[in-house]
């Protein structure tokens, strides 16, 4: 609902992880597709982390029949590393989109990519226009964001303490025998109710559903609060210590005791 026909009617779904499956769509569709928009590690179904090697494969298939290649990095721009996927695997898009954690809080977004693609974007053939195009206080935040807060260092802190509190959970989940994974990347990480590792959005609804509602709604009524939606990550900033890694992890335990009972 809510999607224009045209819009479907215009686009082909590619399975993620599945670099077969694109080279067939787009030998299909030959001469017939501008780009592949895809998020490099798929987020808002918990963490999907590429297989060994899809990055790569996608990059390859598309440079073979000239289609763009486009990243979706709204989630994962400077969280998951400093440059993002893009540092984390040797994989250079044409086009990158990024928003929220580069503004530090504030209402941002922003695009970038390759010059020849960027030059068209001009008063005679792409117009960009918008009424908080440039805004001052987004620009400066962002600036601000990129340059003094996200150092090295808190990127190190905030990394360190992700990779602790996902250990944290898996040493939980092996105890109690639980019937789930973790995924971990970067600042991001989430724990998945469901053995096997997903690798792609059908296996999404693989997933014990009220028992991930139930495990959200524990951890916010314990103070710990994900996004508004148990399909999303834990996001660790530079603000958080120690102490709240070891209260999340206790409330987990918590949570997993109740369960097993």
């Amino acid at each position: 609902k809510g999607i224009p026909a045209d819009a479907r009617q215009n686009t082909v779904i590619a399975p993620y992880n599945d670099p077969e499956a694109l080279e067939r769509i787009l030998s299909e569709h030959k001469g017939e597709v501008a780009a592949v928009i895809m998020e490099a590690i798929l987020m808002n179904v918990g963490i999907m982390l590429p297989d060994e090697g899809y990055l790569k494969n996608v990059r390859e298939i598309t440079r073979r029949h000239d289609v763009l290649l486009i990243f979706d990095e709204v989630k994962t721009g400077v969280t998951v590393a400093p440059g993002g996927v893009t540092e984390l695997y040797p994989v250079e898009p044409d086009l990158i989109c990024l928003a929220k954690s580069i503004g530090g809080g504030m209402p941002i977004g922003a695009f970038g990519g390759r010059r020849d693609i960027m030059s068209h974007i001009n008063h005679s053939e792409v117009l960009h226009l918008g009424t908080f195009n440039g805004n001052p206080m987004s620009m400066r935040a962002g600036i601000v964001t990129l340059t003094q807060v996200l150092t090295p260092e808190t990127h190190a802190h905030a990394n360190g303490l992700s990779k602790q509190l996902a250990s944290a959970y898996v040493g939980i989940i092996g105890e109690f025998d639980m019937p789930m994974h973790v995924a971990q990347v970067g600042a991001k990480g989430c724990a998945m109710f469901r053995h096997q590792r997903a690798r792609n959005y059908r296996a999404w609804w693989d997933i014990d559903m009220d028992l991930s509602f139930a495990y959200w709604l524990f951890l916010a009524n314990r103070g710990i609060l994900f996004p508004p939606g148990f399909d999303d990550q834990w996001t660790i900033s530079v603000q958080h210590t120690q102490d709240d890694i070891d209260h999340h992890a206790h409330v987990f335990q918590q949570f997993v005791t109740e369960l097993t009972r």
